[in-house]
């Protein structure tokens, strides 16, 4: 009985410690596929006045149905289903988190990620707005939180990344055009190659005017703007006539590779470390630190920028998505709409693993884009781990990463935790050496217990009358 006492207060007090530290599952998504305006930023420096989408095709534009950057119809589902699919990825009885930057389509991808959890029996609580994680130098609401970093370093930054990142082959621009067709602009092909320019201009963007002393000028934005609105349209089932038979599933996603092309060269760098993705994560290394009572999903809901600067952040330079065109290494780092960041720390454990997860809207063929069909429903392809270490050396290599960009390190010292919200009722941070401890002492007070029971059992049986003792003498049959 003694050891039984010993195991079970062993076994519940161990159990106390992994009861305060269960798993965590950790999203970084950018948000939902969404309308492309007609903008189209120094495709040809020297000719200002054809920077408009309508100027590099013969054929109308798509016909979205909402505003410029809004989520479209097909978007809004597409992420409702990837809500269905994080809730049967975790415990039922999990601690859900949803935390959204402040624009329309993170407000938007929050809802209907949102609609997905609880249909699946998943509650999650409202959201939280928070844009200053998402983007410290201009943030939806509020002042900025940090500094720019010097525009020389910068536009340095994203030449050397300019040099040293292959760009997409040529036959991606023949497809786009026998798609589209020639328009004001002339051929696709004629215009000029990549360039990282530090000049000045002032630009709009859909309803926010912005101003920079760099960018990146050349075709590569007509290229990446007209991949997008071919991908955005087919995956949102939204109407675009294209010429002739049009391109084949193969061919978009190879227009498509311009824009994974173009922010790898210029969104992987000390502006982008420090904007979007310095708050951001300071905030997610503490959520993965925060233990409580029962297992956690959180999800953030950005933009890919986000995914971007934490990959510059993380040391993470590489990585291959099938079926979205990746580059000869995968150092085109693929981020389509819906894609994300995962974090997962198992129960009881410091390991962290990190992964992108995204959605196929279909698999690489040479099938007419045209006979396809997006498929909505399906759940969230996963790379390879693309980092797998403790919390202590995540947080090391995080730090030691920031400092290798301008700027980003003295963000890290602005940054504004919010109030607790780990889960009441647990003690939290608790060491597993004290666990143990808490065995061994649980174990003595029911030695001690039981020896107490023990003696008092003896007491008691010693004090107890006894009867008479009866000697039965048998008689044995004479021989």
């Amino acid at each position: 009985k003694t050891g039984v006492w010993l195991a079970a207060c062993s076994i519940l007090a161990i159990y106390g410690r992994l009861a305060c530290s269960m798993a965590t599952e950790l999203f970084v998504f950018r948000h939902c596929l969404r309308s492309t305006p007609p903008r189209i930023h120094n495709a040809d420096p020297s000719r200002p006045e054809l920077d408009d989408a309508r100027n590099f095709s013969s054929v109308p534009l798509p016909e979205w149905g909402v505003p410029s950057y809004w989520c479209t119809e097909g978007g809004m589902s597409a992420i409702e289903d990837t809500g269905r699919w994080l809730a049967r990825l975790v415990d039922p009885d999990a601690i859900v988190s949803l935390v959204a930057d402040a624009s329309m389509r993170d407000v938007d991808s929050s809802l209907a990620l949102a609609r997905g959890l609880s249909s699946e029996g998943l509650v999650s609580s409202q959201a939280s707005y928070r844009p200053e994680l998402f983007s410290t130098l201009d943030p939806e609401w509020g002042a900025p939180r940090c500094s720019m970093p010097a525009t020389a370093e910068v536009a340095a930054e994203a030449g050397a990344r300019l040099a040293s990142i292959p760009q997409p082959p040529a036959e991606s621009i023949d497809a786009l055009e026998r798609s589209l067709g020639v328009g004001a602009a002339g051929s696709l092909a004629g215009l000029p190659a990549p360039a990282v320019m530090a000049d000045g201009i002032a630009a709009s963007e859909g309803d926010k005017y912005y101003s920079s002393e760099w960018h990146l000028a050349g075709g590569v934005n007509a290229y990446k703007r007209l991949g997008q609105q071919l991908f955005y349209a087919w995956a949102s089932r939204v109407r675009y006539p294209l010429l002739g038979a049009g391109p084949t599933v193969r061919e978009m996603y190879a227009a498509l590779q311009w824009q994974h092309y173009a922010r790898a060269v210029k969104d992987v760098n000390s502006n982008k470390a420090t904007d979007n993705a310095w708050w951001l994560a300071a905030d997610l290394l503490r959520r993965l630190g925060e233990e409580g009572g029962r297992a956690r999903l959180v999800a953030y809901l950005g933009h890919d920028g986000n995914l971007n600067g934490l990959a510059g952040l993380l040391g993470i330079d590489a990585w291959l998505a099938p079926p979205y065109a990746s580059g000869p290494r995968g150092e085109y780092m693929p981020t389509p709409p819906g894609s994300a960041l995962r974090f997962s720390r198992p129960a009881g454990k410091s390991e962290v693993e990190v992964s992108l997860v995204y959605p196929s809207f279909a698999p690489s063929s040479d099938d007419l884009l045209r006979d396809t069909q997006p498929s909505l429903g399906r759940p969230l392809q996963s790379t390879a781990p693309l980092l797998s270490l403790p919390l202590p050396e995540l947080r090391a290599r995080v730090q030691a990463n920031a400092e290798r960009f301008a700027g980003a390190a003295a963000c890290l010292r602005s940054y504004e935790p919010p109030a607790a919200d780990a889960e009441p009722g647990c003690s939290t941070s608790l060491p597993l050496t004290v666990g143990l401890v808490v065995a061994i002492c649980c174990a003595a007070v029911c030695c001690i217990a039981s020896g107490v029971l023990y003696a008092l059992r003896y007491r008691a049986r010693a004090s107890r009358p006894r009867a008479p003792a009866v000697l039965e003498i048998k008689s044995t049959p004479a021989l």
